[in-house]
């Protein structure tokens, strides 16, 4: 089955957490697959972490990698992985999709998977949480989470989106500001 996949922008609002610490704010775009966001597919995994909102969303801790203000150039090499770059050797070949909202380190434990491209179609399968110090435990893959399977043009083009977005590229209608599919 194809699954669609559109983006959709997204804030992690800033502020003061306790004790004593603060968030920084993060504009992203949002994974959108088959309607749902994949923040909330994956919250129940990361509830134990305490990294979901009161509603069940990882964007809470963890935002998507395409974020829109990060330092210049980090967003264009995750959003590279994911048209088919290669995955960073520390993660063993998988890609991140979900990173630390406050740094964007790796360290700090990401949200993975296998991102497998080709000429007509683009896999996402076992996703599961990591670092990049210590090999992807196949035991925490996340039961029930895809695989979604994407059709590879309509990949590249909601992608493209992104790209645009983080160079400044003038866009018209379909900015930031509105959800954006391959159909727009």
């Amino acid at each position: 089955m194809i699954s669609s996949l559109t983006l959709m922008p997204g804030t992690r609002a800033d502020g003061a957490v306790s004790p004593g610490g603060q968030r920084t704010e993060r504009r992203f775009l949002e994974f959108v697959v088959d309607g749902q966001r994949l923040g909330q597919i994956l919250g129940p995994f990361l509830a134990d972490d305490d990294a979901t909102d009161e509603d069940g969303d990882a964007t809470d801790e963890y935002v998507p990698v395409l974020v829109t203000d990060w330092p210049v150039g980090i967003a264009l090499e995750d959003l590279d992985r994911l048209l088919g770059a290669d995955a960073p050797p520390s993660l063993g070949g998988r890609t991140a999709l979900y990173m630390c909202a406050e740094c964007g380190d790796l360290g700090c434990g990401a949200v993975t998977a296998v991102v497998e491209v080709d000429d007509d179609k683009v896999v996402w399968r076992d996703f599961g949480y990591q670092n990049d110090y210590e090999p992807f435990d196949q035991e925490a893959v996340f039961a029930g989470v895809g695989p979604f399977t994407f059709d590879r043009d309509a990949y590249s083009v909601v992608l493209a989106h992104f790209r645009s977005v983080v160079s400044g590229i003038p866009r018209g209608p379909g900015d930031v500001g509105e959800p954006q599919s391959a159909d727009s």
